[in-house]
């Protein structure tokens, strides 16, 4: 049978199960966030909002969880833990340890040694299910490192899986206050009719108190995020409310709320309405947020309650087919899988390239992910998902009541069916994190690389971090006023790279040098109103004033430099414009030269470069494409140079043919995608003095 056809057939499940509560605009659901996650994935440019589709799944978890919950504690009036573990495992686990097996093997072949010590580091956590708290501290979602990370993908099966190992006992204890408010020994309703259930008031008040709690938790966070500065950098504070539970529980629990509400008598008008509002919300999310929004905070809210309503208005109504068609239906089927797969393809293909993905090969990534995709779901999710007695191991989807065991005999037999899976999982489990373990006592494997690169791929970024500061860190004293040109340089890490240029090479001799520094990712960017920084900085926006403060403090500075150099880390072509304001700024403030610096973004990671390219000759003459986004940002600033000079380091070691990324001796000139290393600043500060512009600066005084 061919995979168009098989999904078809899934599709079209026979009415016994839909007597037992299946819901085919779920699974249509379950399309719509997947889809959006992989063209995000992808482009962000075709879908900036895609990354809602996690929000969406979480509303879809919240409800079915606590609908298969409630249904069975209201129904035996217990609630069976080890079965509804067991589900879990089944469900979730094969299919993730096929994907982290597959991520492995691809890591071994194409990971640089810094690169598969980060890896291993987040399959220990992927495995463990936290992955969302190494991720918190180790990236952003939507930084440039990211990219680099197969695993990313995992923080929200942890943030789904920590909601699946509390949710359970809190209904439970819930139920149990409810029983003992009632005046009958036990309740009497159906279990497949959550919303008449007596006393439900108990639980639908947690559920809206929790909801309203981590809204007010998400609302306080970004708003205080001045504050918290003083405990987190400023992306370990974004990042700890994107990926940890307290700040998602609002969004499980618009979900679990849905079991509660009977729209059963409703009009198939009402249900209309409710499903063409709810899919406007999300269409909406998806195109009016991005990477730039503050998230979840209360913005979450528009996919979350859009997912709402679509799973309240039901399947029972005219413009249902929209979602609940076949196509939608099967895509829906193969989503766990499709989300488990496609972000690790596009990962290793684009550290094989080298580059970003052109249309033709985005195209191919994703025909591919739902190739494997569909494998994935026919030959491991859906096995693994039945019990070795024939028993469909379900989701609170696909049919909520197992054929429970009446006695206790068939309930041993089952456990003792089920224990080669259990001792499998758990060796699969403890042999990956081994594995992991010892991808990071050995350094990344290094073994695997010729002896002439080894030295250099032994180095880590904290190792590169710990030289880059020193030198900025040390200039920001103030001039020495040693009678030599005065050069003010503001920005920062892009100002970090300048100054260890100007030392490494000797240059540094001839200038006395100072500097102020930029933290908190608030660019070079300072001659703002209160509307451009909260469009820009959002609820960092008081961040950034404190940071831009340190500018406004040194006007007196200012005046004394010969030359006021502004160097910042721009991706952004609409910040050029910011940029460029603050340069006028500063000649409008009393500087009497000031300077733009370009950008010197290279098109790929610097330490994956020399893993790729470690058992070929002449590593020094391999170059790789010049950087569109930084080309056309160099365009601009000097299309615009008239009130400020514009100076560049790329013709250091780039021509039109590209960029050269390994010195000579063999060290790396930029060890990351845009920072210079020790012996990269010396590469590139050694011809300085032939620059016009530099020749410039020794005549500033």
């Amino acid at each position: 049978m061919s995979a168009a056809k098989h999904l078809n057939t899934i599709a079209s499940k026979p009415t016994s199960t839909q007597t037992l509560g299946y819901r085919p605009d779920i699974d249509g659901l379950r399309a719509i966030a997947v889809l959006s996650v992989l063209v995000f994935h992808l482009s962000e440019t075709l879908l900036p909002g895609g990354f809602v589709g996690v929000d969406i799944f979480f509303v879809i978890s919240g409800y079915l969880i606590t609908r298969l919950i409630v249904r069975e504690i209201h129904s035996t009036q217990q609630f069976r833990f080890g079965n509804f573990y067991l589900r879990r495992v089944r469900r979730l686990f094969p299919a993730m340890c096929a994907t982290f097996l597959l991520c492995l093997l691809l890591s071994y072949a194409l990971l640089s040694p810094q690169h598969l010590v980060d890896f291993g580091r987040s399959l220990i956590f992927a495995v463990l299910s936290v992955s969302n708290f190494y991720f918190w501290q180790s990236a952003d979602y939507f930084d440039f490192a990211s990219q680099s990370k197969p695993l990313l993908h995992t923080w929200s099966l942890s943030v789904e899986e920590q909601f699946y190992l509390l949710w359970p006992l809190t209904v439970l204890l819930l139920s149990k206050v409810a029983w003992s408010k009632s005046r009958e020994p036990r309740l009497q309703a159906p279990a497949d009719e959550a919303s008449k259930i007596g006393n439900a008031s108990v639980i639908v008040a947690f559920i809206a108190l929790m909801s309203l709690a981590s809204l007010a938790l998400n609302t306080a966070w970004f708003n205080q995020q001045l504050a918290l500065e003083s405990i987190f950098s400023w992306g370990e504070v974004r990042s700890f409310a994107f990926y940890t539970l307290p700040f998602r529980l609002y969004e499980f629990g618009i979900g679990a709320a849905l079991v509660f509400v009977d729209l059963e008598r409703a009009s198939r008008w009402l249900r209309s309405t409710l499903f063409v509002i709810g899919l406007g919300l999300i269409i909406m999310a998806l195109y009016s947020l991005d990477s730039q929004t503050d998230f979840p905070s209360y913005t979450a809210l528009l996919p979350c309650i859009g997912a709402g309503l679509l799973i309240l208005a039901g399947p029972n109504h005219p413009v249902a087919s929209l979602i609940s068609n076949r196509v939608m239906v099967g895509i829906g089927l193969i989503s766990y899988s499709l989300y488990l797969i496609h972000w690790p393809l596009i990962v290793f293909y684009r550290y094989y390239l080298a580059n970003e993905l052109n249309n033709t090969q985005m195209i191919g990534v994703f025909i591919t992910s739902f190739v494997l995709a569909y494998l994935m779901y026919r030959f491991i999710e859906q096995p693994f998902r039945k019990a070795r007695t024939g028993q469909k191991i379900t989701d609170g989807q696909t049919g909520q009541t197992n054929h429970r065991a009446t006695n206790h005999r068939a309930t041993n037999h089952r456990a003792k069916n089920n224990t080669p899976f259990l001792m499998s999982s758990a060796i699969a489990a403890v042999s990956l994190i081994g594995i992991a373990f010892h991808s990071q006592a050995s350094n990344g494997w290094l073994w695997r690389y010729p002896a002439a690169v080894v030295e250099e791929l032994k180095f880590t970024r904290d190792d590169y971090a710990n030289y880059f500061w020193q030198n900025i860190e040390s200039k920001q004293e103030g001039f020495e006023h040693s009678g030599k040109p005065k050069v003010l340089v503001i920005g920062d890490s892009m100002a970090a790279d300048l100054i260890n240029v100007f030392i490494e090479g000797g240059s540094a001799e001839q200038l006395d040098l100072a500097a102020i520094k930029i933290d908190g990712n608030c660019k070079t960017m300072f001659a703002l109103n209160d509307d451009q920084y909260q469009s820009i900085f959002g609820s960092r926006a008081d961040i950034c004033r404190q940071q831009h403060q340190k500018v406004f403090d040194s006007i007196k500075q200012i005046k004394q430099a010969d030359a006021v150099i502004l160097a910042t880390f721009l991706t952004i072509d609409h910040f050029v414009k910011y940029v460029i304001q603050s340069a006028h700024f500063l000649g409008e403030s009393g500087a009497k030269k000031v300077y733009i610096l370009g950008q010197k973004t290279q098109q790929f990671d610097g330490m994956a470069f020399l893993a790729k390219m470690a058992f070929k000759p002449n590593l020094h003459k391999i170059k790789t494409p010049l950087n569109d986004s930084a080309l056309r940002i160099n365009d601009l600033l000097k299309k615009h140079a008239k009130r400020y000079e514009y100076i560049d380091l790329l013709p250091q070691f780039c021509s039109l043919e590209g960029c050269q990324r390994v010195t000579r001796d063999g060290h790396l000139i930029i060890f990351d995608g845009t920072h210079l290393s020790e012996q990269g600043a010396r590469h590139v500060g050694r011809n300085l003095a032939l620059e016009p512009w530099f020749k410039e600066l020794l005549q500033t005084n």
